[in-house]
């Protein structure tokens, strides 16, 4: 008996199939994994070695949804393998690697894209190492930051030699199949009007595409109207940016973030997507999102967004930009795994660039867009989502918290004295 449903993507499933449909006697053979996509009649099944089947569902006897299989989860992955990830998501226009120390630059845009990101040993003494990245950040005219997990060795000994932190940031990371679960929910379509705050529910015709488009980069508030940080805005967010200097390690080797195949995806809503009384969360190619009745529901940025040392063109949905649209958000895959100890065989998708116009905010719109870029993620073979949200943004926190995100480690920047 058929016991699963299309709603079931993103759970792990046994499915019991005839081997020979047309044949007698019947032959079968059981297939047990993450059901990561049922398109067109038939269904896609990761297995636990990473290996992909492809069932009709014609030749499915028996089919039920599972446990899943008791393995470590993202939790109890180290520190580096994730930021090693979310650097992959988020490329610098240029990079050099020290050892297993990555240096980044990206003409000022986020510090992220814009600092020296630790993911093991420099290959020399810390002083010295200290030292080349300064030289590299002083031959493009950049302050010198460091991302460090807090309390990891580059941590401490950046503290030892007085190098203030700023803008601690948290961590995040979740099962998708469990966050599709929470922004989707049964009984969604009920207008929560009144029952939190005087919040709107909404419909969201959100809309996936592959690359972010002028109007998409003009609600993004940290995008930089003209010059190099202009440019090399679009480089980081579209995702173009990755790769370039990689051959400038100063001291050979390969760091964490060195490997593994990234693909974006950017939502958008539109306001003429977005009214009173639809169902919150229908988009193109994707599951509908809804919001939990008795959740708060606020808009807002994740840590990169927070980063105000560099100015930020501010734009809206009227005048000229009226096909700006009033929410947005990207998700990257990454399937591809990595180098770093504990991190062979991760499928992660990085949430980033939450944002909604703040004149439709409380009305479900970050919640519809988290519900399709996880959708999506979860058909491109992603399972565990990873964000990071700034420590005193507590909306933010309780949004995503909301959504299964547990917090993983924290990290924050030294920046140089």
């Amino acid at each position: 008996m058929n016991r699963i449903t299309p709603e079931d993507v993103g759970r792990r499933v046994s499915v019991r199939r005839r081997l020979n449909p047309d044949g007698a006697p019947a032959e079968f053979g059981d297939v047990v994994g993450e059901l990561i996509a049922w398109d067109g009649g038939v269904l896609t099944i990761t297995r636990k070695d990473g290996s992909i089947a492809r069932v009709a569902e014609r030749t499915v006897a028996a089919a039920k949804v599972v446990p899943p299989v008791p393995v470590r989860g993202p939790s109890a992955l180290p520190p580096e393998v994730l930021a090693a990830a979310s650097d992959r998501a988020w490329p610098a226009v240029e990079h050099a690697d020290l050892g297993h120390w990555r240096l980044r630059a990206a003409s000022g845009f986020t510090r992220r894209a814009n600092s020296v990101l630790p993911l093991g040993d420099p290959g020399m003494p810390a002083a010295a190492a200290v030292a080349a990245v300064r030289a590299w950040y002083a031959e493009r005219g950049l302050p010198v930051y460091f991302q460090t997990v807090v309390g990891s060795d580059a941590d401490l000994f950046l503290a030892g030699e007085g190098w203030p932190a700023e803008a601690p940031t948290i961590v995040s990371t979740a099962r998708l199949a469990a966050v599709r679960d929470r922004a989707t929910p049964p009984g969604a379509g009920r207008s929560a009007a009144g029952d939190v705050g005087g919040e709107i529910a909404v419909e969201a015709a959100v809309e996936i595409s592959e690359a972010p488009d002028a109007a998409w980069m003009a609600r993004y508030n940290r995008a930089a109207a003209s010059g190099p940080a202009a440019e090399a805005a679009w480089a980081v967010v579209a995702g173009t940016a990755a790769g370039e200097g990689a051959a400038e390690g100063a001291a050979g080797g390969s760091p964490a973030g060195a490997s593994g195949t990234v693909r974006h995806a950017f939502a958008s809503v539109h306001a003429a997507g977005a009214g009173p009384g639809r169902r919150p969360g229908h988009e193109t190619g994707g599951k509908p999102g809804h919001e939990h009745e008795h959740e708060h529901e606020h808009e807002h940025e994740h840590e990169h967004e927070h980063e105000h040392e560099h100015d930020a063109a501010e734009r809206t949905a009227g005048g000229p930009g009226a096909d700006v649209p009033i929410a947005i958000g990207r998700v990257s895959v990454d399937l591809g795994g990595t180098t770093g100890r504990g991190g062979a065989g991760l499928r992660v998708a990085s949430f980033t660039a939450i944002e909604t116009d703040p004149a439709y905010r409380r009305r479900g719109l970050a919640r519809a867009v988290m519900a399709a870029l996880t959708d999506h993620a979860l058909r491109a073979g992603a399972t565990t989502g990873l964000l990071g949200v700034e420590a005193d943004n507590e909306p933010a926190l309780r949004l995503y918290e909301g959504l299964g995100f547990t917090e993983h480690h924290r990290y924050h920047y030294r920046r140089e004295p």
